[in-house]
């Protein structure tokens, strides 16, 4: 998918979007459709576990940083899940941004409620993947789950500096 393309990760299938999450894909599903194609790096072990394995170029350092966002404090639970995606990569790119990092890759942790739809977790993809391919890093690994309500989102993401500029 390039950058600004308007089919989201699921081929444009948005006809299921209101059917609940878990009805629609299971867990290793979504990886599978929708969270794999994110992750092009060797080191996120093709998303078959919740690790990766990290080799650094010589002469870098890592930097790290995580956000937690939840639904209806950090943003509006209605707004459009590509926007929420975007903003889930964007809190954390800028911190890397503030050491001078350069991304490297990113985890990610949903906790969703059952009754979001598959569409919606699709345009969320989206979202992530269009800013993913506009700032670069991957998908590296990450958890998924269900809860009642609210959501909440975190992503760990890494970035890599020059040993003297840190």
């Amino acid at each position: 998918m390039s950058a600004g393309s308007a089919t989201p990760p699921d081929g444009g299938a948005n006809s299921a979007s209101n059917q609940p999450l878990g009805q629609q894909l299971g867990e290793f599903e979504r990886i599978e459709k929708l969270l794999r194609p994110l992750a092009t790096d060797p080191a996120s072990l093709n998303l078959q576990d919740d690790t990766a394995i990290l080799s650094l170029p010589p002469g870098k350092r890592l930097v790290a940083t995580m956000d937690t966002l939840v639904a209806d404090v950090h943003f509006l639970a209605s707004a459009p899940p590509d926007s929420i995606g975007a903003k889930l990569l964007r809190v954390n790119y800028s911190d890397l941004a503030a050491m001078g990092a350069e991304p490297y890759g990113f985890l990610l942790a949903l906790s969703l409620p059952k009754e979001l739809g598959a569409g919606w977790l699709a345009s969320f993809v989206q979202g992530l993947q269009e800013d993913q391919l506009a700032f670069g890093g991957v998908l590296l690994g990450g958890d998924s789950t269900s809860n009642p309500g609210p959501f909440s989102l975190s992503k760990p993401a890494l970035g890599t500096v020059p040993i003297d500029r840190a």
